[in-house]
C-alpha cells in the first residue's frame, strides 16, 4: 500500500456535495472488543504509512468504526447437541467505517453506472479478451481538499480524515466511473481491438500485445502506475 500513487486532482476528484438542508453529526467512537483493537490499530498505521489518511482534531463530522470479520466460506460444526450445523469461516478482521449518516445527507449522483448483464453479453461473442484488473484503484481518486473533513472517522487512537476516496462513500463508485470514462472514444477503441478471433489469433497476437501496451500508457500518462495488472 505504500506505493499507491494518486492520479492528479485535475484529471479527477471526488467531491461530497451535500443536502441544502443537512447537519453535521459527530458521533462518538463504538466500544470494541479488545480481541480486534490491534486489527485497528495496524490498519491505521499502515494507512497513516502510506499518506492515505491524516490526524484531525476539529471537523464538524465525526463517524464511527466497527470491525467485520472476513469471510471464508462455510464450513459445518457439532453443536451442544451434537449435531451438525453450517458454521461461516473467519479468516481475518475488516475495519469499516459507519458513513450512513454523511452517505444520508449527500446528494446523490446520476452519472449512469454499466450493466453487468449487458458487459457479460458483449464479452461473450468473442473466443478470447483481455481482463484488466484494478489494483486498490478507489484509493488512487483524491477527495477535493474542501470535502476531506467529512471523511473523518474516530477509533481508540484518534480522528483521522482521509485523502482519497473509499468504496464506502456515496456516489464513490460513480466517480470512479467516471474517471475511467474521461477518455471513453481512447479506452472503448482499445477495447474493441483487444478482441482476438480464435482463427486469426497467431498472426494478430503481437498486435494485441502491442494494443495491451498502449492501453497501459494511457493509464501511466494519467497517474495510474501500478493500479493495472494483466
Amino acid at each position: 500500500m505504500s506505493n499507491i500513487k494518486g492520479i492528479s486532482p485535475s484529471f479527477c476528484t471526488h467531491k461530497i456535495l451535500m443536502e441544502d438542508d443537512f447537519k453535521p453529526v459527530i458521533q462518538p467512537q463504538r466500544r470494541l472488543n479488545p480481541k480486534v483493537q490491534d486489527v485497528v490499530k495496524n490498519e491505521n498505521v499502515k494507512l497513516l504509512n502510506s499518506g492515505l489518511i491524516y490526524p484531525i482534531s476539529d471537523s464538524s463530522w465525526v463517524s464511527p468504526i466497527h470491525v467485520v470479520p472476513k469471510k471464508g466460506g462455510m464450513t459445518v460444526v457439532l453443536n451442544d447437541n451434537n449435531k451438525l450445523i453450517p458454521s461461516r469461516i473467519v479468516t481475518g478482521w475488516r475495519e469499516c467505517i459507519d458513513y450512513q449518516k454523511l452517505n444520508g445527507a449527500t446528494q446523490k449522483g446520476h452519472f449512469p453506472l454499466l450493466f453487468i448483464d449487458q458487459m457479460l453479453e458483449r464479452l461473450s461473442v468473442n473466443e478470447y479478451y483481455c481482463f484488466l484488473d484494478g489494483f486498490s484503484g478507489l484509493f488512487k481518486i483524491p477527495i477535493a481538499p474542501e470535502d476531506q473533513e467529512k471523511t473523518t472517522f474516530t477509533c481508540p487512537y484518534g480522528t483521522f480524515s482521509y485523502r482519497r476516496k473509499l468504496s464506502r462513500l456515496c456516489n464513490a463508485h460513480a466517480t470512479f466511473q467516471i474517471c475511467m470514462s474521461a477518455d471513453a472514444i481512447v479506452v472503448r477503441d482499445f477495447y474493441k481491438k483487444f478482441y482476438i478471433s480464435l482463427g486469426r489469433v497467431s498472426n494478430r497476437c503481437s498486435s494485441s500485445i502491442g494494443k495491451t501496451r498502449g492501453f497501459l500508457s494511457f493509464f501511466r500518462g494519467i497517474g495510474w502506475e501500478g493500479l493495472i495488472t494483466v
